[in-house]
């Protein structure tokens, strides 16, 4: 949706040949991020090294569009120029901005509540860490350079003596999220579970 609408406002500023120095640069926008938000979730099993390469710039410099709460945050900006992009041209592409519009707050909201929902879980089992006092050395065996997503598993429930706090997909978004490099490979290391036990505000998911 955010790739296809500067393509249909383009095509009526080229057949208006009107001079819309303001739209171009909104188009422009609209599309670079379009494509990066596609190179980003499409679901290549093994991607190009080029993909790679890109998708690590967004790890980068972009980091909140691989969190839910960063992304629900985007989408409704996004839902703002998708708006103002197609609401100028004619009945046809007014209804289509509409429904664009429409999906992407609603996707927003979406996203902004379960994100929200996420980090407020993964918070409990910080705080259930801080009070008993124990390091992220207590969890990890000599030697170990971090915990696989069983064991991540199986230390949220012992400390929260729960053994569904976390669904299996939502633990890979929790990993995900600790994780300080987009191959997620499924382990938490030390250095990232020092850095989310130590002290500051609650990871974002």
């Amino acid at each position: 949706m955010v790739l296809s609408t500067p393509v249909l406002s383009s095509i009526r500023y080229v057949r208006k040949f009107e001079w819309a120095p303001c739209t171009f640069a909104l188009n422009a926008f609209l599309f670079i991020f379009g494509i990066l938000m596609i190179v980003l979730d499409f679901p290549i099993p093994h991607p190009h090294r080029c993909l790679v390469s890109i998708r690590d710039g967004i790890y980068k410099d972009f980091l909140f569009m691989t969190r839910f709460m960063g992304r629900g945050i985007w989408y409704l900006f996004l839902a703002t120029l998708v708006f103002s992009s197609l609401w100028e041209g004619r009945r046809n592409t007014r209804i289509v901005g509409a429904i664009f519009t429409c999906y992407l707050t609603l996707l927003a909201i979406a996203a902004l509540v379960y994100g929200a929902w996420l980090s407020r879980k993964l918070e409990e089992v910080r705080r259930e860490i801080l009070v008993s006092q124990k390091t992220a050395e207590h969890y990890l065996a000599p030697k170990q350079i971090g915990l696989t997503k069983v064991q991540f598993e199986a230390m949220i429930e012992a400390v929260t003596h729960k053994y569904d706090h976390f669904t299996d997909n939502e633990l890979d978004y929790v990993i995900n999220a600790m994780s300080f490099t987009p191959e997620n490979d499924g382990i938490v290391s030390l250095e990232e579970l020092e850095y989310w036990l130590s002290d500051g505000p609650p990871l974002i998911v």
